[in-house]
């Protein structure tokens, strides 16, 4: 019996793998199978989907906040300006 060689995979066949491991459309046996890898990988693959999933998730709410916080920050600035702006007048200088 011949030593198959040592495979490399696409991202892109690794999520197709991952995603049927996750529809639940099978076993993990059954679909190591059908895509002719170990059942393994396909756990592995399977648990780093899902993993980045929630992260996703996650990163969003962090883009929600960082977004107030840019909209706050640029709020004060604004102030800070109106108030730079006021006092120069009322000291006669120019800015």
């Amino acid at each position: 019996m011949s030593k198959r060689t040592r495979r490399t995979h696409s991202p892109e066949f690794k999520a197709k793998v991952a995603f049927a491991a996750l529809s639940g459309k099978g076993t993990t046996a059954e679909i190591a199978a059908r895509f002719d890898v170990h059942p393994n990988l396909v756990h592995a693959w399977k648990k780093r989907v899902a993993a980045n999933m929630e992260e996703s998730f996650r990163r969003e709410s962090h883009d929600r906040d960082q977004k107030k916080k840019i909209k706050a920050l640029k709020a004060q600035i604004a102030q800070i300006e109106l108030e730079t702006d006021f006092l120069a007048q009322a000291l006669g200088h120019d800015l």
